[in-house]
C-alpha cells in the first residue's frame, strides 16, 4: 500500500475590504493633486506642460486597474495549497503561482498569477480581523512553501 501524502489545506478568505476603497482614495487623491497642480499654474500665469500632469492621472489609473480585479460574486475565494509535486497554488479552481507582496502580520496583500496565459493576476487583502481561527495556519503555509520552492544558499 502506498504512503499518502496529506491533501494542503484550503482555505475560505474573505478579501478585505477596505483594499477597493483604499485604491479608490489613491486615485482620487492623485487627481486632486493633478488639478491643484494646474489650477495653481493657471492662477500664477505660469507655463502649464499638460503632458506631466496627464502621464500622472495615466499612472495612477494603470496602477488602480492592475491591482484590482472585481470581487467574486459570493465575497469569497478559496485557496488550496500545492498538490504532491505540483508547484502552483489554487485560486477558485485557477492553478497559478502566489507571491506575498506586502507582509504586515495582520495584514497581508498577495498575488496570484495564472497558469492560463489569458488570465490576468489576481490580488488578494487579507486581514487577520476576517480569518482569526485559520490566520496563522495561513501564514505558516505561505511561509512554509515559499522556504521550500526558494533556493538553498551556497556554502562558503
Amino acid at each position: 500500500m502506498a504512503r499518502q501524502t496529506p491533501r494542503p489545506p484550503a482555505f475560505v478568505l474573505r478579501p478585505d475590504a477596505r483594499w477597493p476603497r483604499l485604491l479608490r482614495a489613491a486615485w482620487a487623491g492623485s487627481a486632486t493633486l493633478v488639478l491643484g497642480w494646474l489650477l495653481w499654474h493657471l492662477a500664477t500665469d505660469a507655463p502649464v506642460w499638460p503632458a506631466p500632469a496627464g502621464a500622472v492621472l495615466l499612472a495612477g489609473l494603470l496602477v488602480q486597474r492592475r491591482l484590482s480585479r472585481p470581487a467574486p460574486l459570493n465575497d469569497t475565494v478559496a485557496l488550496s495549497g500545492p498538490e504532491g509535486d505540483a508547484a502552483g497554488w489554487r485560486l477558485d479552481g485557477d492553478p497559478g503561482q502566489l507571491e506575498r507582496v506586502i507582509d504586515a502580520d495582520d495584514w497581508l496583500l498577495l498575488r496570484h498569477r495564472a497558469s492560463a496565459p489569458a488570465r490576468r493576476s489576481t490580488w488578494l487583502a487579507l486581514s487577520r480581523r476576517d480569518h482569526p481561527q485559520d490566520w496563522h495556519r495561513l501564514r505558516c503555509a505561505l511561509r512554509a512553501r515559499s522556504a521550500s520552492t526558494s533556493p538553498l544558499p551556497a556554502e562558503q
